[in-house]
């Protein structure tokens, strides 16, 4: 089940749950990070270079949860220590069941557990989980303002530290610099946050760190979470051959005007893996916002608001042309919100054949290019995504939703924008809803599609656009099967192109065989949508706008991405036949994304 809202990165101190919650039986069911392996008893484990098997259990494998692997067989041990912070083992003590963390069993129930008030509960690989809000740590079931009761913490403060201090919260240090200095040291679970309501001028490096898995190193915030977010400005961040990194709650912005690198983005990773970018405010951006290059592998980026960016898209994940270096596989880009952007509002470009990328419950609006570009030579998801006002009409560029990969396009809203949903590969294209205006079509399938199923979509056109636009010259090769649609219409007539002509949806079935039970027809409640809104701006009356009545024939088995009582549709990833890792589905991602999305085969 999916929980809507900002999460904070989990933080599960070696916690253990009960044996049969996940057996493995072979190692790519072991798929939370690279190199996972399927040991004997079934649990899996994770590179860890601290333990002296290389392998470190993961935090989901029973009794032997969060230990070392044993050379030599025996029982998992491992200790880890932070300075400045409490230990936690790793020997399996059972612990209290008050809901604050232990090293012991957590529940597999929701059922008391509130989360500190603070949060939901959420049963994932059936153990109860708290997913927090925003800037909020979960630690155990609680969720807290910081975990560093627990973990081995270090404070800046811009006005009150002094980096020849000992970087504690009474005294704090001053320097970005002093940050990176000590990140480069850091164990695996350590945290460096900022204080709330200052400022640096400065770039955060992080080059060469890292944490562990399920002890990531996180660079965050502290202080009254009413006080603004600590701000880099102008500044930037870069992670660049680092692992098990997060950043999150910070106020990124630069300056497009100063003398900084032409193509410095806001939030640059490289050459890193089991990153995460979360909760961040984005903005000003000399080129680019979030953007993920030259073999980043299992990045997450997730909960930032990305706006008025000065060049270029706002989250780009993608191969570099100019000296051929590839993305790495596997990434989720989730729950972002993106306006004010000059081209693509996300764009991905990966010609990976092993990865799949996971575009999920996106808004984006007001993009001169794309809203939602993805093109990929593995495998892609773009699900729960919203799209308004995308595209420049006057250069005949962009459109609402371009989706170029195998894999499923579901449960997508895209409005008022140049095009609406442009699709080519092999993936099901089900339960989107397009209210469009523009130029282009409503839904436009490309001539380099083949066998796309075509169901269950709700799409309205107005101002003379076609409905549906099928660019090839051979139908049943792109498509093998689309039906059950319903084209909603303000005066009962509909335009749908094949072959070069203009067709009516009788002619349309005549000719090429499709949409047989298929309606033309007006959609109670349905399609009045106001345009021009900001998303801040997006109120009931709004999203009602996008929901059919009660009294629709449909709504039994509605067409759309809304069913008739406002819930959604085609918002959880769907798997993949063909795609061999995850039971089809993929990597699941970390917690924070597993509370959120349905990714265990």
């Amino acid at each position: 089940m999916r929980v809507h809202g900002t999460f904070a990165t989990a933080l599960m101190l070696s916690a253990c749950v009960p044996d049969g919650a996940f057996v493995c039986e072979q190692d790519g069911q072991c798929s939370r990070s690279a190199g996972g392996v399927c040991q004997a008893g079934g649990r899996c484990s994770y590179p860890d270079p601290s333990c002296e098997s290389g392998q470190r259990y993961s935090d989901y494998a029973g009794t032997t949860a969060g230990g070392c692997v044993p050379v030599g067989g025996g029982t998992a041990t491992g200790t880890s220590t932070g300075s400045g912070g409490t230990t936690g083992t790793d020997d399996g003590t059972e612990g209290s069941e008050s809901g604050d963390p232990t090293t012991g069993p957590l529940p597999d129930s929701c059922e008391g557990i509130d989360c500190s008030g603070e949060g939901s509960c959420v049963l994932v690989d059936d153990v109860a989980t708290c997913a927090c809000g925003p800037g909020l740590y979960p630690v155990g079931l609680s969720c807290r303002e910081d975990p560093c009761d627990l973990l081995a913490c270090h404070f800046v403060d811009a006005e009150l530290g002094d980096d020849a201090n000992d970087g504690s919260r009474e005294l704090p240090w001053r320097t970005i610099a002093r940050l990176e200095q000590a990140a480069a040291e850091a164990a695996p679970g350590e945290h460096f946050l900022l204080r709330r309501g200052r400022q640096w001028g400065e770039q955060l490096d992080l080059v060469g760190v890292g944490g562990a898995l399920d002890r990531p190193l996180v660079v965050g915030a502290y202080g009254p979470r009413d006080e603004p977010a600590p701000r880099l400005l102008p500044g930037a961040v870069r992670i660049s051959g680092a692992e098990f990194v997060t950043v999150r709650d910070l106020w990124i912005e630069d300056d497009p005007d100063a003398e900084t690198p032409p193509n410095r983005p806001c939030v640059m990773i490289q050459d890193s893996e089991q990153v995460v970018i979360q909760g961040n405010t984005v903005t000003r951006c000399v080129n680019r916002g979030i953007r993920a290059h030259d073999h980043a592998a299992y990045v997450v980026i997730v909960d930032n608001t990305v706006r008025d960016v000065g060049q270029r898209a706002a989250i780009f994940v993608a191969d570099a042309d100019w000296d051929m270096k590839t993305i790495g596989p596997h990434h989720w880009i989730i729950d972002n919100l993106i306006t004010g952007i000059p081209e693509d509002g996300i764009r991905v470009d990966a010609s990976d054949v092993t990865g799949d990328l996971k575009v999920a419950g996106n808004v984006v609006a007001d993009v001169t290019r794309t809203g939602i570009s993805i093109s990929a030579a593995g495998y892609a998801w773009a699900l729960g995504n919203v799209v308004a006002r995308a595209g420049d009409e006057a250069a005949a560029a962009g459109g609402g939703l371009l989706f170029q990969a195998d894999g499923p396009v579901t449960g997508n809203v895209v409005m008022h924008s140049r095009y609406g949903i442009s699709v080519q590969g092999t993936g099901p294209v089900v339960s989107n809803t397009v209210v469009h205006e523009g130029s282009g079509a409503a839904l436009a399938v490309a001539a380099s599609a083949e066998g796309l199923t075509i169901t269950d979509d709700l799409l309205l056109a107005r101002g003379g656009a076609p409905w549906v636009r099928l660019e090839g010259s051979d139908p049943a090769d792109d498509v093998a099967t689309m039906d059950l649609d319903w084209y909603a219409s303000d005066d009962g007539s509909c335009l749908l192109q094949a072959l070069g002509m203009d067709l009516d949806l009788l002619g349309f079935t005549m000719l090429t065989g499709f949409d047989a039970a298929s309606s033309c027809g007006a959609v109670p409640g349905f399609g009045a949508v106001p345009s021009g809104l900001p998303p801040q701006d997006w109120d009931d009356a709004f999203w009602a706008s996008l929901v059919p009545d009660a009294g629709w024939e449909r709504c039994g088995a509605p067409a759309g991405a809304r069913a008739c009582d406002g819930s959604p549709l085609g918002d959880q990833p769907l798997p993949i036949a063909e795609y061999f890792e995850g039971g089809g589905l993929g990597w699941p991602g970390p917690l924070l994304v597993r509370q959120r999305y349905d990714t265990m085969p």
